[in-house]
């Protein structure tokens, strides 16, 4: 069993996450990952989903430090080794967490696209083409 949580971004509720807050809670890599990201209200974003999901993993039980990176598998998905499971996705506007204390677990979110775009992207990538065609 799991636990699914939908973050949304404090700013669509009219609420800031002030800075103060961004420095305590994550950890270097996470500040310079939102400081790389082109549009700051995407930098803003992304430090109020990882806020969120370092909450919602200590309220879960999970021996969390504050600020302290996460380890990472060898292909970069972020775990706790002592617990819980969990997943995490976002998209623009909107993140998903799973928790698990039985075992692994998966989510993924990803925004609707114009298929335009899809189709565009297809002929940028000979690799994709190849699979769609099969």
């Amino acid at each position: 069993m799991a636990d699914i949580w939908i973050i949304e971004p404090p700013a669509r509720q009219g609420v800031e996450v002030p800075g103060r807050a961004v420095s305590a809670l994550l950890a270097s890599e996470e500040r310079r990952h939102a400081r790389a990201l082109t549009e700051p209200e995407r930098g803003e974003q992304y430090c109020a989903f990882r806020i969120a999901m370092r909450t919602i993993l200590k309220r879960s039980g999970a021996a969390l430090e504050p600020a302290k990176p996460f380890q990472r598998h060898a292909h970069g998905k972020p775990f706790l080794p002592d617990g819980p499971q969990f997943s995490f996705s976002a998209t623009r506007g909107l993140a998903l967490l799973a928790v698990s204390q039985a075992g692994p677990v998966g989510v993924d979110i990803e925004r609707i696209r114009d298929i335009a775009s899809a189709e565009a992207a297809l002929k940028r990538s000979p690799a994709l083409l190849a699979m769609a065609d099969q």
